[in-house]
């Protein structure tokens, strides 16, 4: 099966307060926002797990595309635990 992607958006929180753990460092979070109109199971992990690949430089920035292109799922990063990841809403 496959799905479309609408858009991928990526944000840094703001500084303040709340970011900061209980040794006063500022606490790594990213918000990434991924929109479509329906999702396989596990699909918006997949591509987290990806992308931390891409910030510990395991995949180039210009690999994600091919993988995502490459509809082969043994060649992305591995699926990001559920813990720190939340859905949102749904529209419909």
């Amino acid at each position: 099966p496959i799905r479309t992607i609408d858009s991928i958006d990526f944000m840094l929180p703001e500084i303040s307060a709340h970011n900061f753990n209980s040794i006063g460092l500022l606490a790594d979070c990213i918000k990434i926002n991924v929109v479509a109109k329906s999702f396989l199971h596990h699909m918006v992990r997949n591509i987290v797990g990806t992308l931390v690949y891409v910030g510990l430089g395991k995949f180039q920035p210009t690999q994600v595309l091919q993988i995502l292109h490459s509809k082969n799922r043994t060649k992305a990063g591995p699926t990001a635990p559920a813990c720190g990841l939340y859905f949102l809403s749904a529209k419909y």
